[in-house]
């Protein structure tokens, strides 16, 4: 693997002093070459499996910066692949992420699943874009209509509603289906509606990540039930140096982390994910809700995504 990087290219001003709370300010100028060969402190936040290892400080508006081996003979530029780590704001930093097989695919690289699955296991849920409390644990069939009620903030007559839609008997454990519900209502279905509106203005691409078999990196294996989660994808694409619980890809998974990665040098390269190994379709015409599959070896075309998540019934309430 041959690239290039750079790890502290200064993005703005330090936030501190006068500056903390206001809009980024240009940085001052500097004399001679500035050392960007190591991080810089990651912004401050509290212990969490996310939190990155090293110094935190206000003054953390860096950019890492992954290139491709530089070839000074070719002045046509690189497409350029621009990567905002998740967190909500509060936690994670790009030091946890390290995307040199992405620039070894060509691009510079400057630094929808079962969200729901993870942040069961550790007692925390997502309701209307925000944390709530979690569900009653373990969830039971017992418990598991007063747990749609209280996690998703509706009254006992719709939860069981929701209940009826979501058997838990049709899901290996009660767990797994008030997962599967909040995963839905909150994530997969309102991200097929935005692909929906984005498709009317510009092309529009959409996958599913649905390896299952996805190594859990943030639980001890076997707390979670073998399932794609959220930010499962994550380590298929990038280097992920910082997990509390590593492992690694077999190969078919390595196999599929190769077309995903090519896939997005594409995108940014074209404008398109699609290539000849690996046929990517645009959401749009009679076929406006077909996306990716992200499955190993080799993705597959998906046309019953709406269906699987119960988006029609969510859509209805």
């Amino acid at each position: 693997m041959n690239t290039t990087r750079s790890r502290r290219a200064l993005l703005a001003a330090p936030p501190t002093g006068n500056l903390l709370w206001r809009p980024p300010q240009p940085p001052a100028d500097w004399r001679g070459v500035r050392d960007a060969t190591r991080f810089a402190p990651s912004c401050p936040q509290v212990a969490s499996p996310f939190a990155p290892p090293g110094p935190v400080s206000e003054d953390c508006l860096y950019l890492n910066v992954y290139t491709p081996a530089v070839r000074h003979s070719d002045g046509s530029g690189r497409p350029v692949l621009v990567w905002i780590h998740g967190g909500g704001l509060t936690q994670d930093a790009a030091r946890n992420y390290g995307p040199a097989k992405l620039a070894a695919d060509g691009v510079v690289v400057p630094g929808v699943v079962d969200e729901e699955r993870i942040c069961v296991s550790i007692g925390r849920a997502v309701s209307g874009g925000t944390n709530v409390p979690g569900p009653e644990l373990p969830v039971t069939a017992g418990n598991y209509q007063s747990d749609i009620a209280s996690v998703l903030g509706v009254p006992a007559t719709r939860a069981a509603v929701i209940a009826a839609e979501y058997p838990p008997a049709a899901y290996p454990l009660p767990t797994a289906a008030f997962s599967a519900l909040v995963g839905d209502t909150n994530f997969a279905c309102p991200a097929l509606q935005m692909g929906k509106w984005i498709a009317q203005r510009v092309p529009t691409f959409g996958y599913d990540f649905n390896d299952d078999a996805a190594p859990q990196l943030f639980v001890p294996a076997g707390v979670v039930a073998p399932v794609a989660t959220h930010a499962s994808e994550l380590q298929y694409l990038f280097d992920l140096p910082n997990v509390p619980f590593p492992a690694p890809l077999s190969v078919g998974q390595q196999a599929l982390a190769a077309s995903m990665r090519a896939a997005w040098a594409n995108f940014a390269a074209s404008g398109s994910p699609a290539s000849g190994a690996v046929p990517w379709p645009a959401f749009g015409g009679a076929h406006r809700t077909r996306m990716l599959s992200l499955v190993p070896p080799r993705p597959q075309i998906e046309t019953d995504f709406a269906s699987g998540h119960h988006c029609s019934f969510w859509a209805a309430r």
